[in-house]
């Protein structure tokens, strides 16, 4: 397969080699996913803004949708560190429990922080404590839906959500966080 990731474009190391002679054929999509992360968040900034403390309200929710593939697992194992077998290995993972591959738990995590971070409550939430529990492994091939949602708004501007995870509409992952939202509207424009 034809790469179609720019070696006239990749920065050099220090004794002036092209990165991209050094990087194994088989890992050229790992590379091309994470250039192409960069550039769409350097191309496409978006405008953030926040809801403020006294706006939200109890129900109030947020999810995003990830297709899950061994691509996405491979890269977040790479770019966080964990390369557990279990995750990075499909060959070792079909002879654990699980029968093959799995998605990092951590990673449903990232995707609460990112909700929490830029749409509920968004820009300006401090992330003060979390609690998630793993109820079943996510696989390549599924649809994770990782949702948050206001479940009570408490003193100083602390709000305790109800978060976690659905595939086929199925928990997988369910937990709580507790956030101090922005007392005002913060926004950020692209």
């Amino acid at each position: 397969m034809e790469s179609s990731f720019h070696k006239e474009k990749t920065p050099k190391d220090g004794a002036g080699t092209p990165l991209w002679e050094r990087v194994r054929e088989e890992d050229l999509p790992l590379v091309e996913e994470l250039v192409r992360r960069q550039e769409e968040y350097r191309n496409n900034k978006t405008a953030q803004e926040s809801i403020p403390y006294d706006a939200l309200e109890v129900g109030q929710e947020a999810n995003e949708l990830v297709e899950v593939t061994e691509g996405l697992i491979t890269f977040f194992g790479i770019t966080s560190g964990d390369t557990n077998r279990a995750h990075m290995d499909n060959e070792y993972a079909k002879g654990t429990k699980f029968g093959g591959m799995i998605l990092h738990g951590v990673y449903t995590n990232n995707i609460i922080s990112k909700l929490l971070g830029t749409k509920l409550p968004g820009l300006g939430t401090v992330w003060l404590e979390s609690g998630l529990k793993f109820l079943k492994p996510v696989k390549p091939g599924e649809t994770l839906v990782v949702y948050v949602k206001v479940k009570e708004k408490q003193e100083k501007g602390r709000v305790l959500f109800e978060v976690g995870a659905n595939v086929n509409g199925e928990s997988v992952a369910e937990g709580k966080a507790l956030v101090i939202a922005p007392r005002e509207k913060v926004v950020v424009k692209s």
